[in-house]
């Protein structure tokens, strides 16, 4: 199995009242038809996500 494709999305989104919040995604797709999708967010409201 090789890694055929690698998409990333970066989501952001602010309740009325809370500051605004930062996730990144990853959608892995492979040779073999497989593929994945996995999270990272940080966890004290940094941006180290979204250098992924």
């Amino acid at each position: 199995m090789k890694i055929r494709d690698v998409e990333v999305f970066q989501v952001q989104w602010a309740p009325e009242d809370k500051p605004a919040q930062r996730s990144a995604w990853v959608r892995v797709h492979c040779d073999d038809g497989s593929s994945g999708i996995g999270e990272a967010s940080p966890m004290q409201g940094g941006l180290a996500s979204l250098g992924i």
